[in-house]
This record gives C-alpha cells, structure tokens and sequence, in this order.
C-alpha cells in the first residue's frame, strides 16, 4: 500500500475516531483490509506529525495517542475512570514569550468527571 494513502487513511481514522494510539490505528487499518507494518504506521504518524497535521498527546497510562490538529482545543482528564473529554481552549496564548515564537500549544486539565465525582 503506497504511504501517501496510508498517511490518508490514518487522516480519515483520526477524523472519525478522535484520539487513537499507535495499536488502535494499526488494528483499524487491518480491519478495513488494509494491511500495513508497524513500521509503516509509526513512520507515516511521525511524518504526520512533522508536518503538522497531527499532535501527539500522552494523557492517559503513558501511552501516546494521535490526534488531528485542525481544530485547536482542550482536554479534561479523569484522574479515576481516564475519560478524555474536550474542551474549547481554555486560555489565551501570546504569539512570542521572551523572545520565543509560539506556533501551538497543549493544555490538560486533570479532574473527576461529573459520573465519578456522584461515586465520591
């Protein structure tokens, strides 16, 4: 399968789905008959990545998950039940602070979610 049409499809998964590791784009792929390497899969994200069509996050039991990066938002983490939950951004970023561009950025907010704080 050509890369291009991976990275495509990886674009098309993520659109769908949100967040995804690594492992879950990889089980995707073979589900819809399209059967790609691992090494294929992490070359295509990091390409991704790099060019800034993609973020990587690692909010939940240190694993890396991809996300699209078109549409600039926030997230809330469950400390108990992990859910990860978006929100508009929260904060106003300057463009340059002391003397360094800033081109985007990630916020995380940690908390209980409105089920676990009823089981507290």
């Amino acid at each position: 399968m050509p890369r291009q049409l991976i990275s495509q499809t990886i674009l098309e998964l993520l659109a769908s789905h949100h967040f995804l590791t690594a492992p879950q784009l990889l089980d995707q792929l073979h589900t819809s008959g399209k059967p790609v390497n691992k090494t294929t899969v992490y070359r295509s994200l990091e390409r991704l990545e790099n060019d800034q069509l993609i973020c990587k996050h690692n909010l939940v039991n240190n694993e890396l998950a991809y996300e699209l990066r078109e549409h600039h938002h926030d997230h809330l983490v469950c400390s108990s039940c992990h859910k990860v939950q978006t929100t508009e951004c929260q904060i106003t970023i300057p463009q340059e602070l002391s003397n360094f561009k800033i081109s985007h950025h990630h916020l995380t907010l940690y908390g209980l979610c409105s089920e676990c704080q009823s089981h507290v």
